[in-house]
């Protein structure tokens, strides 16, 4: 755990949710830790619906630049971390890849590796600590950690924007017509709540057996991460029940500040005391 413990209150976000997978990706792609906090704050740019484009091409270089150079030292003498092993495979292949294709897929792995995940530890365990019952329900069988967190995932959908896609002919999807020149948008928090998938949806059920959700997309599109994640909130959530089972907010609800204007929802604090 992070320096969390070493006081009688915390704020979640900062000392706890952004901290861990930011470690995670760091290690696994190879980037120093002590870096986290630069491209932390680019993500958070290229993550806003506030920022201009200036200020999103700027982020993106920035990003793809210190990668790029991290990549250079990897060809040079390589390591045992996923940036060195995209470089080997790469070189396996009729064309390997120059230094500025991997640093474009790096800067993706490294901001979604840890902006969607850090988001929704701190959401989950803020709807635990306001369901009394359903958090004592976990406490008391902590294997429920698996079920609870899909549960989570589909009650809390991090990511609330829609996926717009554009009609070029005329089709029906799910007995409605859609005319040619239509616009789509399929709304990734109204799937997770679908009543003919998720009975009750509206009602938080941790031992509920998910078949499936959309989190992490879906079919061609689906996360690569996503088991990753699962680990991640997994152990997250149920190592801060088992630490500090007196944790509890510090702050009403209605008084948690949440973003407004980012990709990802989420709190931007979140105040906690034990």
């Amino acid at each position: 755990m992070t320096n969390i413990h070493r006081a009688a209150g915390a704020d979640l976000v900062r000392d706890f949710a952004l901290p861990i997978p930011s470690k995670v990706i760091c290690e696994m792609l190879g980037v120093p830790y002590k870096d986290h906090e630069m491209f932390q704050l680019d993500s958070q740019v290229l993550m806003s619906f506030e920022a201009d484009e200036v200020s999103r091409g700027a982020a993106s270089q920035r990003l793809e630049a210190y990668l790029g150079e991290l990549i250079r030292q990897r060809i040079a003498e390589p390591q045992g971390d996923l940036l060195s092993r995209l470089i080997a495979r790469s070189n396996d292949t009729d064309r390997p890849l120059e230094v500025g294709e991997p640093a474009t897929l790096s800067v993706l792995l490294l901001v979604t590796g840890h902006e969607t995940t850090a988001n929704m530890i701190t959401p989950g365990m803020l709807m635990l600590l306001e369901n009394p019952g359903k958090l004592a329900e976990l406490r008391a069988d902590p294997d429920l950690i698996g079920t609870a967190v899909e549960e989570l995932l589909c009650y809390l959908s991090v990511i609330q924007f829609g996926l717009l896609r554009h009609a070029t002919q005329d089709v029906t999807i799910g007995g409605i017509e859609v005319k040619a020149g239509e616009w789509l948008v399929a709304a990734v928090p109204s799937g997770n709540r679908d009543e003919s998938v998720f009975p009750s949806s509206d009602t938080l059920d941790l031992g509920r057996q998910v078949r499936t959700n959309l989190a992490f997309g879906f079919g061609a599109h689906v996360r690569i991460g996503q088991h990753l994640a699962r680990i991640e909130l997994q152990v997250a959530l149920s190592t801060l029940l088992r630490r500090i089972p007196e944790l509890r907010l510090a702050e009403p609800l209605a008084q948690s500040e949440f973003k407004r204007n980012d990709i990802v929802y989420g709190l931007q604090s979140m105040r906690v005391r034990w």
